[in-house]
C-alpha cells in the first residue's frame, strides 16, 4: 500500500516532457532582459510541439525544498543545455549547472557578453555561438548577431528532432 507521504526522492522526480527532446535554458537571474531578447528569436522553435524547452528557474516547482539538487536533475534529463554567458553566469548556480552540462557534452554557450573565459565551462574551445567565437555585444549590430545565433540554433533544433 502506497502511503501520501512523500520522500525527498519522490519530489525530485522530473515530469516525463512527454518524452520530447529537453532542451534546458541556463542563466543568471540577474539576466532576465537578456532571456527575454534570446526567447523572442526562439519563439517559432519555441512553438514546436516536438521539442520541449524548460527554464532552469521556472521548471522547479515551489514545493521543492532542494532547487539546486532539482535544477542538477534538469541538466541530466536535458539533451541540450543552452547557457546564455554573461558576467552574472560566473556564479551560482549557473556557473557549477554549466560545468555539469559540459561535463556530459550537453552544453552550448550563447556568449553575450564578453567575460574572461579561460578555466571555465564556457572556454572558446568549447563549440558555442556565435561560432566565430566572438561575443553578441561584441558586433555592430547586436540583432544581426543574434538572428546568427537564432538560425544555428534551429537547424540544430531539427536535428534533435531527426533523432526521436
Amino acid at each position: 500500500a502506497r502511503t501520501n507521504v512523500s520522500t525527498e526522492e519522490e519530489t525530485l522526480e522530473l515530469p516525463d516532457y512527454d518524452c520530447k527532446p529537453l532542451i534546458l535554458l541556463l542563466y543568471s537571474k540577474e539576466d532576465e532582459a537578456v532571456r527575454k531578447e534570446f526567447l523572442k528569436l526562439l519563439f517559432l522553435a519555441m512553438r514546436d510541439v516536438a521539442l520541449q524547452f524548460v527554464d532552469v528557474y521556472e521548471a522547479v516547482p515551489s514545493s521543492i525544498k532542494d532547487a539546486e539538487a532539482y535544477q542538477r536533475r534538469l541538466v541530466d534529463a536535458a539533451r541540450i543545455v543552452i547557457a546564455l554567458v554573461t558576467p552574472n553566469a560566473m556564479s551560482i548556480p549557473v556557473f557549477p549547472l554549466a560545468e555539469q552540462a559540459l561535463a556530459a557534452e550537453k552544453l552550448i554557450p550563447i556568449r553575450v557578453e564578453e567575460i574572461g573565459l579561460n578555466g571555465s565551462p564556457f572556454r572558446l574551445e568549447i563549440t558555442g555561438l556565435p561560432r566565430d567565437g566572438r561575443f553578441i555585444s561584441d558586433g555592430p549590430n547586436r540583432n544581426s548577431a543574434w538572428v546568427e545565433v537564432a538560425k544555428a540554433l534551429h537547424v540544430f533544433f531539427e536535428t534533435l528532432k531527426e533523432e526521436v
